[in-house]
């Protein structure tokens, strides 16, 4: 009589088939399991990651291209800031101004400004204004510029991005009273977008 395989210590041929299936069958469960869960996760965060880049650089762009344009159709009349100027805002952000005129159709505005959240920061802008045909004294005001700052909290960073400022203004002589919205587009240390605005009052040394 001949030996059985298992008392040799063999297995049948039909149980090693089996294992060998089992053992294939284990091995491309982890495998596909690995792989769903090291790529799922670094995809859903880059669409995330591209969708906000994109959004942001719409905004941007957007806002280049309004403030190109408006300075591309300001008539040489529009220049209304022709003597220096100090004044302040209030609002977001808190802020102390210096108007620079030049002998172009714009002026320079530096801003030395601050907020609630421990953000200081300092903000200049080339801007435009325009005054109305019925109401001189009543004028457009835009322009586009540039800010960087220091958020002073938990984890102090320095902040860079692009700013416009886009108001209405009344003249009092000395003194012009105005509104004012400034989207600003945070651009490092990451991007974001925020929205500040206020109320200002510039007194004209030269009136």
């Amino acid at each position: 009589m001949e030996d059985s395989p298992i008392k040799n210590g063999q297995q049948p041929e039909g149980s090693n088939k089996k294992n060998r299936f089992e053992t294939k069958v284990g091995f491309f469960s982890v495998a596909i399991g690995t792989i769903t869960h090291v790529t799922s996760k670094p995809a859903k965060y880059s669409m995330v990651t591209v969708e906000n880049h994109i959004r942001t650089a719409t905004r941007i762009a957007i806002l280049i291209a309004l403030a190109f344009a408006a300075f591309a159709v300001a008539p040489e009349s529009a220049a209304q800031y022709n003597t220096l100027a100090v004044g302040a805002e209030i609002g977001s952000p808190t802020a102390v101004t210096v108007l620079v005129p030049t002998e172009k159709r714009y002026a320079f505005e530096f801003l030395g400004a601050w907020d609630l959240d421990d953000f200081l920061f300092l903000n200049a802008h080339a801007l435009v204004t325009r005054a109305t045909d019925d109401y001189p004294e009543l004028h457009a005001i835009w322009g586009i510029g540039a800010f960087v700052g220091i958020r002073d909290n938990a984890s102090s960073s320095a902040t860079l991005g692009i700013s416009g400022k886009f108001g209405a203004g009344y003249d009092i002589e000395p003194f012009e009273v105005y509104v004012h919205l400034t989207p600003r587009f945070e651009l490092m240390p990451e991007t974001d977008f925020h929205l500040g605005g206020g109320l200002g009052l510039r007194f004209f040394t030269g009136k």
